[in-house]
């Protein structure tokens, strides 16, 4: 099977149209044409505002929802919190004196069960 390009695909597309509409009676295409002018008529009534809000893109739409999922996790992001580990942590961080004990703290444990 032959891969059409859309290019050809468009010119088909647009014949077969062409040679149905030429076959329409002229009643059918007196209210397509009145329907297509009223169509835009309405659009031009309802002024600048209603063009400005159907002409947002999708990229406009796109760039709002990642603006609103960026605030929401900057906003139930967890923070950081000090007091959140083990007492026994924070006397190792604060201690003034050489951490050398907590090299051989298996040595120690197993000293200390060995007694």
């Amino acid at each position: 099977m032959k891969q059409l390009k859309d290019s050809e695909i468009a010119a088909r597309a647009s014949e077969n149209l062409d040679r149905r509409a030429s076959s329409l009676d002229d009643d059918t295409v007196r209210k397509l044409r009145d329907a297509r002018f009223r169509a835009a008529e309405s659009f031009r009534e309802r002024g600048w505002l209603w063009r400005a809000f159907h002409s947002v893109t999708a990229a406009g739409v796109a760039t709002a929802a990642i603006a609103a999922i960026t605030v929401s996790f900057w906003f139930t992001s967890p923070r950081f919190n000090a007091d959140s580990g083990q007492p026994d942590d924070i006397e190792i961080i604060t201690a003034q004196e050489t951490l050398d004990i907590y090299e051989d703290l298996e040595f120690f444990r197993w000293l200390a069960d060995h007694r």
